[in-house]
């Protein structure tokens, strides 16, 4: 819960944040939005900020706390540059959500976001081989390989 200073001063930052980039838009753009406007939008902006954080926030804990002692978790995620190649990452986590290694690069490649995406989850789970972390669960924001995985395992699952 964040003390009634914290709230304040992020208020007032989106605010101020708002009425910068509709100068911008009247500068730059020509554009004119009038300030009660400005000030609903920045309203609404907070308000969905804070409700997404305080979910999110909510929804980790739950999921840390299901996460089995002895257990480890890769995230994993990966962008492809607009000035070229490829930038992941990859976190991986103990049961109780601590930090057990980190790893960003950038590759000049090539490749589709699915493959980028493909190829930092196979980082993830190298490193976690590589330092004999146990059991882990991947996490992914890639719907098509997060699919294509859980269709392996079913798949492997029916013809064991």
């Amino acid at each position: 819960m964040e003390s009634q200073d914290e709230a304040t001063l992020k208020a007032w930052s989106v605010l101020l944040w708002f009425f910068w980039k509709e100068r911008n838009a009247q500068q730059f753009n020509g554009i004119n939005l009038d300030e009660s406007k400005i000030v609903t939008r920045a309203k609404y902006f907070l308000d969905d900020y804070r409700a997404r954080q305080e979910s999110e926030h909510r929804g980790t804990r739950e999921e840390e706390r299901k996460l089995a002692q002895g257990r480890t978790k890769i995230n994993s995620d990966a962008a492809v540059l607009a000035t070229g190649g490829i930038g992941f990452g990859v976190v991986i986590r103990d049961y109780g959500g601590q930090f057990i290694l980190v790893a960003a690069k950038k590759i000049p490649v090539q490749w589709e976001p699915e493959m980028a995406e493909v190829l930092t989850t196979e980082i993830g789970v190298q490193l976690a081989r590589q330092f004999s972390l146990p059991n882990p669960i991947l996490e992914t924001d890639c719907l098509t390989l997060t699919n294509e995985l859980e269709n392996a395992e079913r798949i492997h699952t029916e013809s064991a």
